[in-house]
């Protein structure tokens, strides 16, 4: 999901605009890093979608405010966020939040603040969104996350402003 944390409707020219307001949890580091839009890994910094989602004003997300989390509890892991979005968001989240399988986690984002679209969390809802990610990864291990980022597993998670689910592969 791209970020809209911070994004105002700007009166005076007439146009959403992002405020470029970043909180400590969502500031950039030197070990985060994000795939572009022309698929190459480039240092992570908010707005994340801002080359991606470039018809649209973006703000803050989730994804910097869980990186920086799981990176405190472990500086060499790596993460990887993906965005599903759609029209049958409450199926969805429903089917997701039943799913009782070994090495699933689910995060609720369901009722955490809006934008006045009522569409987009909040500035600080995604922070608070990434730091439950990085909760829901954290407690989801057996054993303390391995520094080897060559492992044969990879975590991805699936996520949009009412529903998270991680998975493995």
């Amino acid at each position: 999901m791209a970020g809209r944390g911070g994004v105002i409707n700007n009166t005076k020219i007439g146009k959403l605009t992002w405020d470029g307001i970043v909180p400590p949890q969502c500031q950039p580091n030197p070990s985060i890093f994000r795939l572009s839009a022309n698929l190459t890994w480039v240092l992570a910094h908010e707005p994340l979608h801002a080359d991606i989602d470039y018809n649209k004003t973006n703000g803050i997300g989730p994804g910097m405010a869980f990186a920086n989390a799981v990176l405190t509890k472990d500086p060499t892991i790596g993460v990887g966020l993906a965005s599903g979005e759609g029209p049958f968001t409450e199926t969805i989240r429903e089917a997701q939040l039943g799913i009782n399988l070994p090495n699933v986690q689910c995060v609720d984002a369901k009722g955490l603040p809006l934008e006045p679209d009522r569409l987009h969390l909040t500035t600080p809802a995604q922070v608070q969104l990434g730091q439950m990610l990085a909760h829901a990864f954290l407690q989801s291990l057996s054993t303390p996350i391995r520094t080897s980022i060559n492992s044969a597993t990879a975590l991805s998670f699936l996520a949009s402003d009412n529903f998270v689910v991680g998975y493995e592969f």
